[in-house]
């Protein structure tokens, strides 16, 4: 069925079962990351209307920067530039926020305030780029899936998503200093 080792067609690889998490380490449940997740999701959304804001109509010393049909939504041809920059802007916004604070200090202001974040199942922190491919990979996965690769982590061993097991990460309560490499944020 599959061809031998030397073609270019691989059957495809076995997921292995990670072995525990280290010593002391505790999985975050279901409900504090999406906990997490809403908060993160709320500063963004609050962040990205901010920044769209002039799109819909700005007001400077009572002159008007953008017409009032503008402002309303009634000119032709405006509510899909909206759309389209509020998307743009968002993709941009969402993946910085993500790529940035989970490859620089393993996790973001909401996972901070419920005392998680993520690190790779052996419990070292996951880099700048990981961190960037795993959000889009979650994303792509997310909508493809209608939320069930999300699901997916309330009911797994693991507590994880499918984005999770593709880069081979989990989402712990807060581990001890030293342990990925950084310093704690708390």
């Amino acid at each position: 069925m599959f061809a031998h080792k030397g073609s270019a067609i691989q059957p495809p690889r076995k997921w292995v079962s990670p072995s525990p998490p280290p010593e002391g380490v505790e999985l975050a449940g279901f409900g504090r990351r999406y906990l997490a997740f809403a908060l993160d999701a709320l500063f963004l959304e609050i962040l990205g209307a901010l920044i769209c804001s002039p799109l819909a109509g700005a007001f400077q010393e009572d002159r008007v920067l953008v017409s009032f049909d503008t402002a309303i939504g009634t000119a032709p041809g405006f509510f899909p530039v909206l759309i389209l920059s509020y998307l743009g802007i968002g993709a941009i916004l969402w993946s910085l926020y993500f790529s940035c604070f989970h490859g620089f200090s393993d996790r973001t202001p909401g996972k901070a305030l419920l005392g998680i974040q993520v690190c790779h199942l052996n419990g070292t922190a996951i880099t700048p780029r990981t961190a960037l491919a795993r959000f889009w990979v979650s994303l792509l996965l997310g909508v493809l899936t209608l939320g069930l690769s999300y699901s997916w982590a309330g009911w797994d061993r693991w507590r994880q998503g499918w984005h999770d097991k593709f880069f081979y990460t989990i989402v712990v309560r807060h581990l001890a200093v030293g342990l990925t490499g950084r310093t704690s944020m708390s």
